[in-house]
Formats: C-alpha cells, sequence, structure tokens
C-alpha cells in the first residue's frame, strides 16, 4: 500500500511542473472577457508587456541571424582558403618529386610543406579571429536588446504608472513553481511521518 502511494505521489510530483508550464505561458496573454481583469489598464499592461517581450525577441533574433551568418561566412573563407592552400602544396610537391638532385628535392618538398603549413595556420587564426569577433558583436547585440526592453519597461502606462517588469513577474514565477515543488515534497513526506 504504501508502495502504491509512493508511486503515485512520485508520478503526480513529476508532472506537476508540466501542468505549471501551461499556467506560465497563458501569463502574457491579454484576458479581454476575464472577470478578474475588468479594468483597461490591466489589459494594456499586459498587452504592453506582450509588445516588449516581441520587441525584444525579434532583436535577439536579428543577433543571431547576424551572428550564424558572420561565422558561416568566415567558415566559408577558410575552407576556401584550405582548398587553395591543399591545391598549392599538391602542385609544388608533384614538381619537388621531378628534382634530380637528391638534397634539392628534399628541400624543395620541405619547403611546399612548410609553406602549406604557415597557410593552414594563417587560415585557423583568421577563423578564429573572426568567430570571436562575431560572438562579441553578438554578445554586445544582445546587450543592447536588454537595455531596449529595459528602456521599453521604464515607460510608463497609460494610467501614469509605470510598467511592470517582465523580469520581475518571471522571477515571481519561477520562486511559486519552487514553493509549489516544496510544498508538495513536503505533503509527500507528511505522508510517510
Amino acid at each position: 500500500m504504501k508502495k502504491q502511494l509512493l508511486h503515485i505521489s512520485l508520478g503526480l510530483l513529476l508532472l506537476s511542473p508540466f501542468s505549471l508550464f501551461a499556467e506560465e505561458v497563458a501569463l502574457f496573454v491579454p484576458k479581454i472577457n476575464s472577470k478578474e481583469s475588468s479594468s483597461t489598464e490591466e489589459i494594456a499592461s499586459s498587452t504592453n508587456a506582450v509588445s516588449i517581450r516581441q520587441t525584444f525577441t525579434e532583436c535577439s533574433q536579428q543577433a543571431i541571424e547576424d551572428r550564424d551568418t558572420k561565422i558561416a561566412s568566415s567558415r566559408a573563407l577558410y575552407n576556401g582558403g584550405m582548398s587553395k592552400s591543399l591545391t598549392e602544396r599538391k602542385n609544388r610537391e608533384k614538381v619537388s618529386v621531378a628534382i634530380k638532385n637528391e638534397d634539392d628535392k628534399k628541400m624543395a618538398i620541405k619547403a611546399s610543406i612548410e609553406a602549406y603549413k604557415n597557410q593552414a595556420k594563417a587560415a585557423q587564426n583568421t577563423l578564429t579571429q573572426a568567430r570571436k569577433l562575431a560572438w562579441s558583436t553578438f554578445e554586445n547585440d544582445v546587450e543592447k536588446c536588454h537595455e531596449l526592453e529595459n528602456l521599453n519597461l521604464s515607460t510608463e502606462t497609460p494610467s501614469g504608472s509605470p510598467a511592470p517588469s517582465l523580469r520581475k513577474v518571471e522571477e515571481k514565477e519561477s520562486k511559486s513553481i519552487g514553493n509549489t515543488i516544496k510544498a508538495q515534497f513536503e505533503t509527500l513526506k507528511s505522508l510517510f511521518n
């Protein structure tokens, strides 16, 4: 009996975050016909929150697009450069093999290999620098998106009161989820005492 109760309780505990997620998603949808949000100020506030979230999302999406486009183009340049370097090494080594003098042949092969190594190293360094620059630019762009979001949040709503901070609402939600899980755990614990 206790095992069955334990299994049921653990199952409910594991499924509860999914039901909370459904409630969380509906947070930013304006409630027009609801008794809870009868005033137009609350509707405007929640619509404003959705609008600010969309602006932040679009800004973030553009930053991601820019970052990955830059990384892809630098990767394409790297691949083209490496392909050219390999072709040059192949052609130099072919010419080197045809040299009759063994010492000159070894020096020519060694020179072609060293030239390839230097070109490959330079291409790799260029790729690394381009990736670092793309990521740095991305981080700056996302920071600007956060600044834009905070600027939009700090503007006043039509009622004259400041708009609610989305981050504060999200923090409250995560705390309430944590408290719910704690309460469920305490209930489960009390069943075995």
